[in-house]
């Protein structure tokens, strides 16, 4: 079983390419047989969110929803968790009020950066 990682966009929490030795057990599994590799994602598909099956010969001609799931929450950084991201990755100081104001607007990029991507309480 390979895994593959998304270059962009959503984080796959499962995106699988199955063998053809594996693909052949899950076509003995759900009775079919004209398929030759099997391709299983979890995301956003045509019909939602969930577990799409494809045929790795046919990706853009689509793929079934098996499964709807429930996309990951993902969570914000606390300011603290950035402040000290900030700290190990600059040269900036705390201590320095010119620093303070800097580390200020890149903790406000980096929350625009953050709402852009859907991240948010």
């Amino acid at each position: 079983m390979t895994e593959d990682k998304q270059e962009q966009g959503e984080p796959v929490a499962l995106d699988v390419t199955l063998t053809e030795e594996e693909s052949e057990f899950l076509r003995d599994s759900i009775g079919t047989d004209d398929v030759s590799s099997i391709r299983l994602t979890v995301g956003h598909g045509h019909s939602g969110y969930g577990l799409y099956v494809s045929n790795v010969d046919y990706q853009d001609e689509g793929a079934s929803l098996i499964a709807n799931t429930t996309p990951q929450q993902r969570k914000p950084l606390t300011d603290e968790h950035l402040q000290r991201i900030i700290y190990e990755h600059t040269k900036l100081n705390p201590n320095l009020r010119d620093d303070q104001e800097l580390i200020g607007y890149i903790i406000n990029a980096v929350r625009a950066i953050e709402a852009a991507h859907g991240v948010k309480e």
